[in-house]
């Protein structure tokens, strides 16, 4: 089974009450089918065409975003 971590919670924000969320899975869990050489590369990446850091994350837990940490080329449409 994937691990996905999966929270959400209330923040204050500028006096209103807001409601937000945060997705996480590990790269791993995701790619594990991949070479381990490869594996190893992703999770270091640290670039403004990549997915940084060993984890996906969707939404934030201190900010009213539900933006994910990958560039926004992935998401253009083709």
């Amino acid at each position: 089974d994937a691990d996905f971590k999966i929270d959400a919670k209330i923040i204050d924000k500028n006096g209103y009450k807001v409601p937000v969320f945060e997705v996480k899975v590990a790269k791993d869990i995701i790619l594990h089918d991949q070479d381990t050489d490869l594996l190893k590369i992703e999770n270091e990446t640290v670039s403004v065409d990549g997915v940084n850091g060993p984890e996906i994350i969707l939404g934030s837990l201190t900010e009213v975003s539900t933006n994910g940490n990958w560039p926004t080329i992935f998401d253009a449409t083709q």
